[in-house]
């Protein structure tokens, strides 16, 4: 059985379509990689900034931490002050 010139054509054309298919395809491919790869660069950039914020974050927080801690102690040592003051002027409004 030996095949006609028009299925030549026809098998040739076919693949030719094939070929052209598989490098659509391929660009297709490398196409979804650029954006593969863009996108991970853009996490790792959004990764990078929230680590920097939470950093930031953790800073100001023991910060605030300590200045609550001075304003307890200075809280503390006015009201001794204040109570010491009573005391005082009780004791000496006594001889009255």
């Amino acid at each position: 059985m030996a095949l006609e010139p028009q299925h030549w054509i026809t098998l040739g054309i076919a693949t030719v379509g094939f070929v052209v298919w598989l490098v659509r395809l391929e660009g297709r491919v490398n196409a979804q990689k650029d954006r593969i790869g863009t996108l991970e660069k853009d996490l790792t950039a959004a990764n990078a900034k929230a680590d920097a914020e939470s950093k930031a974050h953790r800073e100001t927080s023991d910060a605030l931490i300590r200045v609550e801690e001075a304003v307890k102690h200075l809280t503390r040592l006015f009201e001794q002050q204040f109570t010491a003051s009573n005391v005082r002027r009780s004791t000496r409004r006594a001889p009255e």
